[in-house]
């Protein structure tokens, strides 16, 4: 009883003072070095599956840019908007901004691009960070281009209750099941996924 009282303290605190942003251990974590090995070992699977393109490419949740800087590597015809509900994340992903790179702070849920801007999206690892999740990913949907791809990893949390009550707002976490009927829901088909607890899928704007 006592660890679940802490627990919806810690829950309450944490999207009460920071919303979408991360808390300070998380984002000691994730700006480690550890981190960025192995973001990249994690990210083998669903890169392999990415296809060139030329164009604008939207990556949402790029935190300090490491992600962004594979995506780079994989698309070099592409020029790339990263973005991040954090503006400490932004301001120290930055660093790696290039002609064709550009960083720029934005809430998923609430993109201020046109529709039909992005020939590519990508989202590693955002969307169980988002409130609204849902409504990231019609935005997603919206901002890409017909045929589109959406390139996704991420954790589905809903079955460990210890992780719901201790890091995640309620909303913002969900079965692998529900993002799948989620993405069918605005329109993606689902093309190509993988992987269990952390799972992977290439979806297409039809």
């Amino acid at each position: 009883r006592i660890l679940h009282a802490f627990a919806d303290i810690v829950k309450y605190t944490y999207f009460i003072l920071l919303f979408m942003k991360m808390s300070w251990i998380e984002t000691l974590v994730v700006n480690s070095r550890v981190s960025d090995i192995w973001r990249k070992w994690s990210l083998r699977r669903v890169m392999r599956e990415v296809q060139d393109v030329k164009g604008q490419v939207l990556e949402i949740g790029c935190g300090k840019g490491t992600t962004t800087k594979l995506i780079a590597n994989k698309l070099p015809s592409a020029r790339i908007v990263a973005t991040d509900f954090d503006d400490a994340q932004i301001l120290t992903a930055k660093c790696h901004a290039t002609s064709r790179i550009i960083f720029r702070q934005a809430d998923a849920s609430a993109l201020l691009f046109k529709n039909n801007t992005f020939a590519v999206g990508f989202a590693f690892l955002t969307f169980h960070h988002v409130p609204n999740w849902k409504k990231a990913v019609s935005e997603m949907y919206r901002v890409l281009k017909p045929n589109g791809r959406l390139y996704i990893e991420e954790l589905a949390l809903k079955p460990f209750p210890f992780f719901k009550h201790l890091f995640m707002h309620a909303p913002s976490i969900f079965t692998k099941q529900e993002f799948f009927a989620e993405l069918q829901k605005v329109g993606f088909r689902v093309e190509k996924f993988g992987g269990g607890y952390k799972f992977w899928i290439v979806a297409v704007k039809e």
